[in-house]
């Protein structure tokens, strides 16, 4: 999974609220794990900087 944009990162604030906190197994906890992995990939990309200036 990749995020490129704010509105990808937006959703994916949804999507872990949903999910709800850390959880501790099965496709749950998977879609958790990528979906933190995607967003701190954004984060640290310098995308995430682009996207609030643009």
């Amino acid at each position: 999974m990749t995020i490129e944009t704010s509105d990808q990162y937006d959703a994916a604030i949804e999507r872990l609220k949903e999910l709800g906190r850390d959880p501790t197994e099965g496709p749950d906890q998977d879609e958790f794990l990528d979906l933190t992995a995607a967003m701190l990939v954004y984060e640290t990309s310098g995308a995430a900087m682009r996207g609030a200036s643009g």
